[in-house]
């Protein structure tokens, strides 16, 4: 009887392929699916990224070309009243240089921001893409 036994849960274990080779081949398949389970995620986050990136890049150039505007506005923002005389020229002369060196300052913020976004941005997709190799390399090994 312990005989049959032992020969049904042998037949049982190799229906089941629970034998060794098995075990190790659904542990195999089972790390194969994780990793691609995982490179999909990552994928549809780094999609993500590049999406939120397109969209915030657009803003910072829509407003760095209103800096530029806002400039350019500074340069021009003289009224007669504000030269009457010596004395007018000198005190607005502050306030001229002023109204252009914060549109100016605000350019430059815009700027740096634009370019820090995009050097982040870049740093955030080229992590992805190494986690990405290196779960299609255990996926490599896996399939050796």
């Amino acid at each position: 009887m312990s005989k049959e036994k032992m020969t049904l849960v042998q037949r049982i274990m190799a229906i089941l392929e629970l034998s060794d080779s098995g075990k190790i081949s659904k542990f195999f398949a089972r790390e194969i699916k994780a990793a691609e389970r995982a490179i999909e995620k990552l994928e549809a986050n780094k999609k993500s990224l590049k999406l939120q990136f397109t969209c915030e890049e657009s803003d910072l150039i829509d407003a760095i070309e209103d800096a530029k505007d806002a400039i350019e506005d500074a340069k021009t923002q003289i009224v007669p009243e504000d030269l009457a005389n010596n004395h007018a020229m000198v005190a607005f002369a502050d306030i001229y240089w002023s109204r252009i060196n914060s549109a100016k300052g605000e350019l430059k913020k815009l700027e740096d921001s634009l370019a820090y976004k995009k050097e982040s941005n870049k740093q955030a997709i080229e992590e992805i893409e190494s986690q990405i190799a290196a779960y299609k390399e255990r996926i490599a090994i896996c399939k050796e």
